[in-house]
């Protein structure tokens, strides 16, 4: 009998301790699983102050207001005229500006000048000329929106930073033995290294000129700053590397139109593609910001849809050269003088 009692005495302790640990348990889990959805939250955060200040960098805000308002007029004229029309009044307004600005040049010195392709001495076959451009490269990705290109006879600019590994040389290689024009976008594309000082800017752009210029056996002349040449985290004036790169002989370009794929927002590829297509309609001389990273399969995937409709409107896709007129955020002829 008192065997029995003892059974029944462990049993009910068993019980209890038993009862106790799911109550713990129950009270501990949720406390649990907050400590560690707080922390994920706070990493998020992070990350996501980060992806804003790189968009805000990418694209600036005043350039976006910009764009939306010449995309609205690019739409309006387009449903109320034939096709081709906004073209043909388009070089007419590009040519009477053109025409006041030379009448204004022609007072100054000649030693003052920079030399600025103007639309009026480019476009002359009355068609749109689209500049497509890639940052951030090579990926992965580099080799299929080379073949992309190709197979639809046009070119583009990639404007790339420096990679060691054997696939990015060849991917250099392959953007200048394929007529595409291979452009510096830094060497290291690491801003606060990058814009530290004057001297850490002109160290990385001696490195990365002369590191492509090993690779392919031509000299690069052409060049993107990280963030845009208005960008506002360079703790060097953005003014002394554009004099810099002036010297140097060499073209700095920023972007009047993009498709939105480093803005830390995921969008689908038909709002891409509308994106992009309402940028090149609102410029005479649409050059297009777009991404070539891993990351970016959206882009590759959008693609193909915007060769399609740039081919519908019989526009000439080409890489940046000597004749491509300047679009800059900040003018190079406003800083030399």
């Amino acid at each position: 009998m008192e065997k029995k009692r003892n059974g029944s005495r462990r049993k009910e302790k068993f019980l209890h301790n038993l009862l106790a640990a799911v109550l713990w348990l129950c009270v501990l889990l949720p406390l649990i699983l907050c400590i560690i959805l707080f922390v994920k939250v706070g990493s998020l955060e992070k990350e996501l102050k980060q992806v804003k200040e790189i968009n805000a960098q990418a694209a600036p805000g005043s350039f976006e207001e910009e764009l939306k308002t010449m995309a609205l007029k690019a739409e309006k004229e387009e449903a109320a005229e034939e096709p081709g029309q906004n073209d043909a009044e388009g070089s007419e307004q590009k040519t009477e500006t053109v025409k006041k600005e030379e009448t204004k040049e022609e007072t100054k010195p000649e030693e003052n000048k920079v030399s600025v392709p103007s639309p009026a001495s480019v476009y002359t076959d009355g068609k749109k000329h689209v500049y497509l451009t890639f940052d951030d490269g090579p990926s992965d990705h580099t080799l299929d929106i080379l073949e992309l290109l190709e197979d639809n006879g046009m070119t583009a600019t990639f404007f790339c930073i420096g990679k060691t590994d054997e696939h990015s040389k060849e991917m250099y290689r392959r953007i200048v033995e394929g007529g595409h024009t291979l452009a510096m976008h830094s060497y290291s594309h690491d801003y606060g290294a990058l814009y530290a000082s004057a001297k850490s800017f002109k160290e990385d752009f001696y490195k990365i000129q002369s590191y492509f210029e090993e690779v392919t056996g031509v000299k690069p002349m052409y060049y993107r700053f990280p963030g845009g040449s208005s960008n506002t985290v360079s703790k060097v004036s953005m003014k002394k590397c554009i004099k810099f790169l002036t010297k140097q002989g060499v073209a700095y370009y920023d972007w009047n139109a993009l498709n939105g794929d480093a803005e830390g927002k995921v969008y689908a590829v038909k709002d891409m593609l509308k994106r992009t297509m309402d940028g090149i309609k609102a410029y005479q001389c649409p050059v297009v910001l777009m991404h070539d990273t891993n990351a970016k399969e959206r882009t590759l995937e959008m693609l193909p849809k915007l060769i399609k409709k740039l081919k519908k409107m019989d526009a000439v896709v080409e890489g940046i050269d000597e004749n491509t007129p300047l679009v800059q955020h900040i003018k190079v002829t406003d800083v030399v003088k």
